[in-house]
């Protein structure tokens, strides 16, 4: 299809102006019956050639604006990075090593003052332990040291050959006594002695005693004497005399205590024994 130029369009309008002119005119007076019809076929053609070629213009594509806004050179960079955003702070991986890293010290610090603690700790449990195994010692040989001033000490002090009075220098006996030089008394005194004659070198068995006598208590400072027949044995005349026995007891805090004593004498009578050398021990 030809293009229709500008000019050739003004030229059409002003061409077709006066046919619609024409027409409005006619369309207001009554239409012929007969010889007006030739008319307005022809006043049909031209406006339906003028709508063709109105409807041509406006399907014309209409010209692409494109609207291209100036921008101002610095809009469309890229902005700069901050001063801090490239600092090590302002990353997040940092601070959480930062913080692990503390944590891993609190840790690591708790567990040196939990040791420290444990050790101090152990330290002084041994302390109070030794100190308290101090303080038994002590208290032991405080009460050893009590006991040992307080106690009671029987013990043999004087042993003598006598005779009968009623019999001749040959029917002898021995007397001894024995006293409490202890603070406290002497409680359940049992005494068992036993005085034999024999040869003079003759060993003695000191473990051959009699039964115990119970003597009863014997307080401080107090002392009681006893008599012991002497047994002569076949042979023995003019030999040895030996006194020996044991004294038993309890102390005032409960201890069982002995005494154990030997003495010996080569003359018959009016003189005191000798104490011999086995044979005298306590407890």
């Amino acid at each position: 299809m030809a293009r229709i130029g500008p000019f050739g369009s003004l030229r059409a309008r002003l061409l077709i102006l006066p046919l619609v002119l024409l027409a409005a005119a006619s369309s207001d007076r009554p239409a012929p019956r007969g010889g007006d019809t030739e008319r307005e076929r022809q006043t049909n053609t031209a406006n339906h050639h003028r709508h063709t070629q109105a409807a041509q213009h406006s399907a014309q594509p209409a010209p692409f604006v494109i609207s291209a806004q100036q921008q101002a050179p610095s809009e469309n960079r890229i902005a700069p990075e901050s001063q801090y955003e490239g600092a090590w702070y302002a990353r997040p991986d940092w601070w959480i090593a930062g913080f692990t890293f503390a944590l891993f010290l609190a840790t690591g610090g708790l567990w040196i003052f939990t040791a420290l603690l444990w050790c101090e700790t152990r330290g002084a449990g041994e302390l109070n332990r030794r100190s308290l195994r101090i303080a038994r010692r002590s208290l032991d040989q405080a009460r050893a040291t009590s006991a040992h001033e307080l106690r009671a000490y029987v013990f043999v002090y004087y042993t003598r050959v006598k005779p009968k009075e009623s019999s001749d220098k040959s029917d002898r006996f021995v007397r001894f006594k024995y006293a409490n030089s202890g603070k406290t008394p002497a409680k359940n005194v049992r005494v068992s002695a036993r005085a034999i004659q024999v040869a003079a070198g003759s060993a003695v068995n000191l473990t051959n005693l009699p039964e115990a006598s119970l003597m009863g208590p014997l307080g401080p400072e107090d002392e009681r004497s006893r008599d012991v027949d002497i047994e002569v044995r076949n042979g023995s005349e003019g030999a040895e005399t030996h006194l020996y026995g044991r004294i038993d007891y309890e102390d005032e805090f409960s201890r069982e205590r002995w005494t154990t004593f030997h003495t010996w004498s080569d003359h018959t009578t009016g003189k005191t024994m000798h104490t011999a050398k086995d044979g005298n021990d306590y407890r």
